[in-house]
């Protein structure tokens, strides 16, 4: 886990590809670390490979790359045929092979109401996630809550749109923030 710790400390903010017209920026960004959330088994080694080649670390998530399931075999094919070094799921089954699988992972998970909240430690301890990431990440009180509850590293996301955003987050105790919004890619 202290790889993916000290990768996201150096690259706090995360950018999230959920469009492939993307990928040039993020390929000339700074950051070593992306999240691919867009793509299909098809075209997937190919933009897992262009950014490899940058220099940069790569999650894929795999509940949103069109033609995966959410089976096992979702994993195999990620290891096999894709040269990621790690999986974004909800499912924590599928964090637990991936880890199995010596992918890093990230357990994305939506915080809809203090019952989820509350759920989120019975999925970890399915999981064992190398890093939490909450949605939406507007919540400071609950990522804080969450940051002090356990060892795991967290990552805010979803929502996230400005410099006030990532601070706020960061201050809370996220370890870092994924975000789509290339506005604040270069924060």
């Amino acid at each position: 886990m202290s790889r993916i710790k000290d990768l996201i400390e150096a690259n706090p903010v995360i950018p999230a590809i959920n469009r492939l017209s993307q990928l040039p920026e993020v390929i000339e960004g700074d950051s070593e670390v992306v999240f691919i959330l867009t793509g299909d088994i098809m075209n997937l080694p190919k933009i897992v490979e262009r950014l490899k080649k940058a220099g940069k670390t790569v999650f894929v998530n795999i509940d949103l790359i069109d033609g995966l399931s959410g089976k096992k075999i979702a994993i195999e094919y990620i290891k096999k045929v894709t040269a990621a070094d790690g999986i974004i799921t909800s499912k924590a089954v599928l964090v637990a092979e991936a880890k199995r699988a010596g992918l890093m992972t990230v357990h994305r998970y939506f915080i809809l109401d203090s019952r989820s909240l509350i759920a989120l430690k019975g999925q970890y301890q399915i999981s064992k996630a190398d890093v939490v990431e909450i949605m939406p990440g507007l919540m400071p009180s609950v990522i804080k809550q969450i940051a002090q509850a356990g060892a795991t590293p967290v990552i805010a996301s979803g929502l996230v749109c400005d410099k006030e955003d990532i601070l706020a987050a960061l201050n809370s105790g996220a370890l870092g923030i994924s975000t789509t919004n290339e506005a604040c890619w270069s924060i």
